[in-house]
């Protein structure tokens, strides 16, 4: 057996029966949990004896026999919660939720939080689960489009909610997912383009906390998305080489990928590793702690409020749409656009979609990005 670490995840790789297999440990923080877990299985596998596992370890045993397809034994196989004898209520849905696999192991836990405030607040926790079915969940989709919130963030909550009673399922306290009964909201008309001129994003960031400031200005010379940001780490970051690499767990795609680092950025990583904390290793803080997805929203809106941006206003994340745009207009070729990017064109050969870009491709590629004096431009299915 062994250990490994990728990311922020540790691996085990071994041959319980000649064949390698190799399992996340996603719940283990340390490597001696990693280690104690190796030791678990081991002793398991060899001895059949699975009533002494330790809640990791079960749950890595049970992922194991499931991707093998192997018979589970008694002991893995899960007690049903024994709610029957009382009302089960969308309270309890929420518990179990809470404690499922979904939920904690989420890379954005938070969002789920979110919804369930939403739906707590029209269903109430002490709803019986048996009362809410199709009729109830769609009066609660007009309800929300009424309060004028966007489709997207709707079959969000409902997709949460469905996401609910599978684990009610799961636990043999309801049959039939209602949710799925219910087609999904068309969300075209949330879909936008939008490009943010220069000038704009100066005066943006003007308004914005300079340790806000600092973000920004990397999404826009670099394309990277707001959690990827947030999240990035100094070990991900080689300034000699000017190359940021992210891990497939630190991604949306799920794929590695690889981002240059823009000449003009290089001051702004060398004035924050002369304050790195060594007991910490994100790039960006605030207030000597790491950065939580709510606070780092909350800047972008002030500052267009202070500026009183009209709407349609731009998002954050409409930094990648104009690096894209200022990539094209510089003549970056397009398969080095969404390398960078982390898209991938599946219309594309396999062995175009994936040929190999070394760093120095990556760096001559980005030394081309001029950033346009350009106006600002936002189209809506409102306004197109």
């Amino acid at each position: 057996m062994s250990v490994i670490k990728r990311g922020k995840v540790w691996y085990l790789k071994f041959r319980p029966f000649g064949k390698q297999l190799q399992i996340a440990l996603k719940s283990c923080e340390t490597k001696r949990q990693a280690l104690s877990v190796e030791t678990e299985l081991s002793y398991a596998l060899k001895s059949k004896d699975f009533s002494t596992l330790s809640k990791t370890a079960r749950v890595a045993c049970v992922n194991i026999h499931n991707c093998q397809n192997w018979e589970l034994p008694p002991e893995l196989k899960p007690e049903p919660v024994r709610l029957s004898e009382q009302i089960i209520t969308l309270g309890d849905g929420f518990g179990l939720f809470a404690r499922s696999e979904t939920y904690t192991t989420a890379k954005y836990p938070y969002r789920y939080r979110v919804c369930i405030e939403h739906l707590e607040r029209h269903f109430k926790e002490g709803t019986p689960i048996k009362d809410i079915w199709t009729p109830q969940i769609r009066t609660y989709r007009t309800k929300r489009q009424d309060e004028g919130v966007k489709a997207a963030t709707i079959n969000r909550e409902v997709g949460t909610l469905s996401r609910i009673f599978q684990v009610l399922i799961d636990h043999r306290l309801v049959e039939v997912n209602p949710c799925r009964l219910i087609s999904r909201l068309s969300e075209k008309d949330g879909q936008r383009a939008a490009c943010i001129g220069y000038d704009d994003i100066r005066r943006i960031m003007d308004c914005c906390p300079s340790w806000y400031a600092d973000i920004v200005w990397v999404g826009y010379l670099t394309g990277m998305r707001r959690s990827e940001i947030i999240n990035l780490k100094w070990r991900g970051v080689n300034l000699n080489k000017r190359i940021i690499s992210l891990h497939t767990s630190e991604t949306k795609e799920r794929h590695f990928k690889k981002i240059p680092i823009h000449k003009y950025l290089i001051p702004v990583f060398e004035r924050l590793g002369k304050i790195r904390d060594l007991s910490d290793d994100h790039v960006f803080r605030v207030n000597n702690h790491p950065i939580p997805p709510d606070t780092c929203k909350r800047p972008w809106d002030r500052a267009l409020d202070k500026l009183k941006w009209a709407k349609p206003r731009p998002r954050f994340h409409d930094l990648r749409h104009s690096w894209l745009t200022n990539a094209r207009r510089s003549k970056i070729d397009h398969e080095m656009r969404q390398a960078i990017l982390g898209h991938s064109d599946r219309t594309l050969p396999v062995t175009e979609r994936y040929g190999w870009i070394n760093d120095k491709e990556f760096v001559e590629a980005i030394d081309k990005l001029v950033t346009f004096e350009s106006e600002t431009i936002i189209l809506t299915a409102a306004n197109g």
